[in-house]
């Protein structure tokens, strides 16, 4: 129908409307195979999807700056729970709770860790596990249970962070499938 209407460029991603199912995981073979059999091409990022139990990310304990004070707001992707000195911000994380019973027939006990950014001048010095143990105390007073994390494959320090804070890989997705008129 597309080459008719002759659209230039055909767009594929996968994304269902379920938690951490976005682009086209490696559980889903036949889903890329019936991609590449209509003639779209992976142009995209692949990105692992990461999972970890609230109960077990580590609790905040002290700021790892004098001086600094979490200031929540209301963020681009959930809450964001900020490291600030005033007005200046080091660093942040957003954080939104899934499964909202009027998307999905139960409530999952599921969030999402939609941003997490620590300003260049402040990295190495402890705020990335500092946000994300405040996370884990914002989640734990809502009741979720599990959170997702994602993170691109060529991100080291992003991927080995998240490892050491008890994040395990769940599943790599591709994202951005492009098909050329034929």
């Amino acid at each position: 129908m597309l080459d008719r209407w002759g659209a230039p460029k055909q767009w594929a991603d996968g994304t269902l409307p379920v938690p951490g199912v976005y682009g086209v995981p490696e559980q889903w073979p036949h889903i890329r195979a019936a991609y590449e059999q209509a003639g779209f091409v992976h142009e995209g990022n692949t990105e692992i999807v990461y999972l970890a139990k609230v109960h077990d990310l580590l609790h905040p304990g002290n700021p790892p700056v004098h001086g600094v004070r979490l200031r929540r707001s209301v963020g681009v992707n959930g809450t964001r729970l900020s490291a600030a000195f005033g007005n200046e911000i080091a660093g942040y994380i957003e954080v939104d709770s899934l499964g909202d019973a009027g998307k999905l027939p139960r409530n999952v006990g599921m969030a999402d860790i939609g941003n997490l950014h620590v300003a260049e001048e402040y990295r190495r010095r402890g705020f990335a596990r500092w946000l994300v143990g405040q996370a884990g105390e914002w989640l734990r007073l809502a009741k979720v249970a599990s959170v997702l994390a994602y993170a691109f494959p060529e991100e080291d320090g992003c991927t080995t962070l998240l490892e050491a804070m008890g994040f395990s890989e769940l599943t790599r997705t591709e994202r951005g499938w492009l098909r050329k008129p034929r």
